[in-house]
């Protein structure tokens, strides 16, 4: 068995995408061969950035938040 994860393009995964909203999430993430998960998050980093939600290591303003608040946590552990 395969360990190497495929990895997508902005393009596939708009195309994705787009053939749930026409299909079903059930019949996309058959068709695709991809977790029905991976489509729903997609959606929503789609809705809330648009194109480039899609990019590869793209990150919602939350996401970017909780890494500020969990990194400054971290350093306040460390001077005590």
């Amino acid at each position: 068995m395969s360990k190497h994860r495929k990895t997508w393009t902005p393009e596939e995964k708009l195309e994705v995408l787009n053939y749930r909203k026409e299909h079903g999430l059930a019949k996309a993430s058959r068709e695709y061969g991809v977790s029905s998960v991976s489509i729903l998050n997609w959606e929503k980093k789609f809705l809330e950035n648009g194109n480039n939600g899609l990019e590869p290591g793209s990150k919602t303003a939350v996401e970017r938040e909780l890494q500020r608040v969990l990194r400054e946590n971290r350093e306040l552990k460390a001077m005590v």
